[in-house]
């Protein structure tokens, strides 16, 4: 069911202060650094308010980008599962990049996502050309769909296609990447 009005969130961890979000300006206002967001949070109380566009901001402007509490509650919540809304079958692929200056990450973290620019990949095929372990795979595509940056294919995979090269040892890291890929 799509809703037309623009809402207004509070998510508040059990144990926590609540995390204010305003959809509209992609924002949201936390009183603690994300940082001490909880990772086994078993119950969280959601709260929502219908507002209108030209609504006053339900916080101070700038906030932090909503991408990062997403990105922390993409990699931490459905406990490694696949989210609820994923389809099996599905195949991704990023439409943008994340902003990983703001972001807590990984080298693995890293080198999923470069693979996921590359090609549309199911779930199972991300972690196999990445050598990385299915749960991690689960969890990036959770916060990629959170994020809203993925393109979602019902596409099998092209059996005559070359599958997508795994990343290589010799020039490692993110410039050794950017090397490889200008041909430098």
């Amino acid at each position: 069911m799509a809703i037309d009005a623009p809402l207004l969130l509070s998510l508040q961890p059990v144990g926590y202060e609540p995390i204010y979000v305003d959809i509209r300006y992609h924002a949201f206002e936390w009183y603690r650094p994300l940082a001490d967001f909880p990772t086994t949070a078993t119950t969280v109380l959601v709260e929502t308010e219908p507002t209108t566009n030209n609504a006053p901001p339900l916080f101070e402007l700038p906030a932090q980008n909503l991408d990062n509490l997403l990105w922390t509650i993409g990699l931490n919540a459905f406990d490694g599962a696949p989210a609820s809304w994923l389809r099996p079958g599905d195949r991704y692929r990023l439409r943008r990049w994340p902003n990983f200056t703001e972001m807590d990450h990984t080298v693995e973290h890293l080198q999923l996502t470069a693979m996921l620019g590359q090609a549309h990949l199911s779930i199972d095929e991300l972690a196999k050309a990445t050598h990385a372990h299915h749960v991690a795979a689960t969890r990036i595509i959770n916060a990629f769909s959170l994020m809203n940056i993925l393109d979602i294919s019902d596409a099998p995979a092209d059996p005559t296609a070359q599958s997508a090269p795994a990343p290589t040892t010799k020039m490692t890291g993110l410039f050794g990447r950017l090397r490889k890929r200008l041909g430098l």
